[in-house]
């Protein structure tokens, strides 16, 4: 067991309820942080509609080497560029998601979640007859409390934001990652990206994982990174991909195999 922890986002929404969270809710919100940080974007693309041109949101990856990440994010990455050979849409994202990790993905998450969780002495492995199943260890009862903690800090944000903009931000800044486990916060986005880009701080809003004293690893998490158009693009992406995976089937399951 490390002596520091650092979880990024999707280990931590795992923890949570680690035998109700399937591989397209983490996969969903490692596809965040990695919009967060810039490793992706959202590029919006004109598709005829039955009346009229819509613009479709489609994910792409940035050129150049990407940077040194853990293996769930790298693997997303990959779920990308093999969705782009067909357009990228969040569809094929998805798509590309269940073909390589079967339906709900839970293939994704006792690959490349849970092993690193098990490491660090947050959770167990269980066997029930020829099933098993996850138990979270005291200490991962401890930073299960912090993460929900700092969830429930997050959702004052929307009142902050209206009563005091720069309360807003510190809290925002302390809380870094965490604002991508509270979905009640996605429609105040933009306003947090505003505030974001108003930081005086070192780094223009970024977060730097060693600055903080939170459980998450944020290393270059940067909200502010989002434009008015991005994030307009970012909402469309993230209801297509709710919209898939409830299609998909793809609802809580149990960490059962």
């Amino acid at each position: 067991m490390r002596d520091t922890i650092r979880l990024w986002p999707a280990q931590a929404l795992f923890l949570l309820k680690p035998n109700l969270t399937n591989g397209l809710r983490t996969i969903r919100v490692a596809l965040l942080s990695l919009l967060a940080k810039g490793v992706l974007r959202i590029e919006e693309q004109e598709e005829m509609g039955v009346f009229r041109t819509r613009k479709v949101p489609c994910l792409r990856t940035m050129p150049g080497p990407a940077p040194t990440l853990p293996p769930h994010l790298t693997a997303v990455i990959d779920l990308v560029r093999a969705a782009q050979t067909d357009g990228g849409k969040m569809r094929h994202v998805i798509r590309c998601a269940e073909k390589e990790f079967k339906t709900g993905c839970f293939i994704f998450n006792s690959t490349y979640i849970l092993p690193g969780l098990v490491e660090d002495g947050l959770i167990e492995v269980r066997s029930w007859w020829v099933s098993h199943y996850y138990r979270v260890t005291p200490a991962g009862e401890r930073e299960r409390r912090r993460i929900e903690t700092d969830i429930a800090r997050a959702r004052q944000l929307p009142a902050l934001l209206k009563a005091d903009p720069a309360q807003a931000r510190e809290l925002a800044l302390a809380l870094g990652s965490t604002l991508l486990l509270a979905d009640d916060l996605k429609k105040h986005y933009r306003q947090l990206a505003e505030v974001m880009r108003g930081y005086d701080g070192d780094g223009g809003g970024s977060f730097d994982a060693g600055d903080l004293s939170g459980s998450f690893d944020l290393g270059g998490f940067d909200l502010g990174s989002f434009d008015a158009a991005a994030l307009n693009a970012l909402d469309g992406c993230m209801s297509v991909f709710d919209a898939g995976f409830s299609d998909g089937g793809g609802g809580d399951g149990g960490g059962h195999h």
